[in-house]
């Protein structure tokens, strides 16, 4: 079991990937599939959470659509904006038990990460 926040799931998506196309050995292979299960599992909700909140917050027009910029990016009014980031960073803090066990630092040690890939790692790390 390991306790991580929303935050760090999120930031490690890329890393995750990366380390899902590594070629692994079969138990530490099996390990890394059953985190990365439960991490898309918190992901998912995570972004319908976000999707509900930016419902409740971005701009509509007389119609009732959102409101999107040019880059399909939605619009929130300054005040509506301010609410939906501290939301956000509200969600983004929430601790979470996460029924899996960590990575130990010498199942990767032979695989080749940047020092910022590893800092993306360390909430999964064990040594």
């Amino acid at each position: 079991m390991m306790k991580v926040t929303l935050k760090d799931i999120v930031e490690s998506q890329e890393v995750m990937r990366t380390l899902s196309n590594k070629p692994l050995r079969g138990r530490v292979a099996f390990k890394v599939a059953r985190l990365l299960k439960k991490l898309e599992a918190e992901l998912t909700t995570f972004n319908d959470t976000r999707v509900k909140l930016i419902e409740s917050y971005a701009k509509k027009d007389e119609e009732g659509n959102y409101v999107t910029n040019d880059k399909n990016e939605y619009q929130f009014d300054q005040d509506n904006a301010n609410k939906f980031v501290e939301e956000i960073n509200k969600l983004l803090l929430e601790e979470l038990d996460v029924d899996a066990n960590p990575i130990l630092v010498d199942e990767i040690e032979d695989l080749d990460f940047t020092p910022a890939e590893m800092a993306a790692l360390e909430p999964f790390m064990d040594e």
